[in-house]
């Protein structure tokens, strides 16, 4: 999609776009903003629940211990970029489950979870970061450039993981939604695109869209 200058949407991270290797999540990859193995003190009450694989009513049980004491970012702050991957994703899934209430709280962090959402190597960060993304819902002063590529491109990429193409789908709309002229070419993408090459879930999101556009 093109991306005219005269939109303010031309807020565009070019630094960011360089260091995708940064969400790599290797074990020696050290991040901004990340807790390592050897940072992390006996203090530290979540670390050892992300680490395992537990099941939803354990990983609600944090939720609503990290409700109670009401601080989400720094729940997020200290684990979406650890060095663990399971401890990076379980955390995010978390924040998937954050209350209406409570996502305010994780606004500050949309320029962080974007970069994720592309650069990640680990598509179930990517997914769950644009699932968050996607709940926070971006302000017209808030489209990224590149985002927005990344998204359009990575809809119609029938070798991309099928949640992620349709997330990419929403949040492309989503951001178009502010830019009448932006809107309406996607629309006329969506209409082109040959649905026999993609998943069921991607043809329903699309129908929706074309449904109410």
């Amino acid at each position: 999609m093109d991306m005219n200058t005269d939109y303010p949407m031309n807020r565009h991270r070019s630094a960011d776009t360089a260091q995708s290797a940064a969400y790599g999540h290797t074990t020696k990859a050290v991040r901004p903003g990340h807790t390592s193995t050897a940072e992390s003190s006996q203090g530290d009450k979540y670390r050892a629940q992300l680490n395992g694989r537990y099941g939803i009513d354990n990983a609600l049980a944090v939720l609503h211990d990290i409700e109670k004491h009401g601080d989400f970012l720094t729940f997020a702050q200290r684990y979406i970029h650890d060095e663990n991957c399971r401890v990076a994703c379980n955390a995010m899934w978390i924040l998937t489950k954050v209350p209406k209430a409570g996502l305010p709280q994780l606004r500050p962090l949309l320029d962080q979870l974007t970069d994720m959402s592309m650069h990640s190597s680990n598509p179930t960060l990517r997914r769950l970061s644009m699932n968050v993304i996607e709940r926070l819902k971006i302000g017209k002063e808030e489209v990224r450039s590149d985002f927005l590529d990344y998204c359009i491109a990575h809809m119609q990429d029938v070798t991309e993981f099928p949640g992620i193409q349709s997330l990419c789908l929403k949040l492309a709309f989503q951001m178009c939604a502010h830019y009448p002229e932006l809107h309406d070419e996607l629309i006329r993408t969506l209409q082109n695109m040959e649905m026999e090459f993609y998943t069921p879930a991607l043809r329903s999101v699309r129908y929706k869209i074309l449904r109410h556009k």
